[in-house]
């Protein structure tokens, strides 16, 4: 199975969500291709002006959730309540929000077990800045981090993996070509922190490592070849055709 995570951010406005959702309700309808599951994680607005992808081949994530549980935590939204509301995946971590909100390590390892608890798959993003990359500590970079979040997590449903390098992304990228074959030698790399403190059994089988990071039409079929086991498509996820060009990219 190759997850495929659409991030759509802030970006649609209620209208254009309805057309989002009606071009892929039409499209779950024909044939789909064989092992590819499509993650739509929209903004909060887009639940509330969408009647959502009932009994299609789509499944909507969410973008973020609470350290905290259920409570006077104004405007958090809490696992527990959007686990009620049907959703089964939560991006956590991403790199936007680390550089323009402050979140840490520490955050986003008590949003993770906020999402283990209430049973929706995390999608946890990490990956190296700019600046560890040009200091040559990618390596150093990935397995703090790995560290700090996953250290306390208790083995047991599924965990998805993004490594999301922040030089990479779209809204960030610095002049460096994303070399898919370079990208896919930190699968190992992560693997192997991963087991630093997390059982092999539980890596090996349960843990999906995939990349996101300017994912397009021309690069998907490479990534995917270069070992990843699916794509968290910012920009071009907005763009039904192409992304569906994505989803099929063998």
């Amino acid at each position: 199975m190759k997850y495929i995570v659409a991030n759509w951010k802030s970006n649609l406005l209620p209208q254009q969500t309805r057309q989002q959702v009606s071009w892929w309700k039409k499209k779950s309808s024909q044939q789909w291709p064989v092992k590819r599951k499509l993650i739509i994680c929209g903004g909060w607005t887009d639940y509330m002006t969408s009647d959502r992808f009932k009994s299609t081949k789509v499944d909507w994530g969410v973008q973020n959730l609470s350290v905290y549980g259920r409570g006077a935590y104004t405007g958090e939204a809490a696992a527990e309540t959007l686990k009620n509301l049907g959703f089964k995946y939560s991006i956590i971590g991403h790199s936007e929000r680390r550089r323009l909100l402050g979140e840490t390590d520490s955050d986003i390892s008590a949003k993770l077990k906020q999402a283990v608890t209430h049973k929706i798959t995390p999608i946890v993003c990490i990956g190296e800045t700019v600046e560890e990359r040009s200091a040559g500590q990618t390596r150093n970079a990935l397995r703090r981090q790995i560290k700090n979040i996953f250290s306390d997590l208790k083995p047991g449903g599924d965990l998805l993996i993004a490594y999301e390098p922040a030089w990479a992304i779209s809204t960030q990228r610095v002049d460096t070509e994303i070399n898919p074959v370079e990208m896919g030698k930190t699968i190992g790399i992560l693997k192997q922190f991963l087991t630093e403190v997390l059982p092999a059994s539980y890596v090996s089988t349960k843990v999906r490592i995939i990349y996101g990071g300017s994912v397009d039409g021309k690069n998907a079929t490479d990534l995917l070849a270069a070992g990843f086991d699916g794509l968290l498509v910012g920009g071009a996820s907005l763009e039904p055709v192409e992304l569906w060009k994505i989803i099929n990219s063998k």
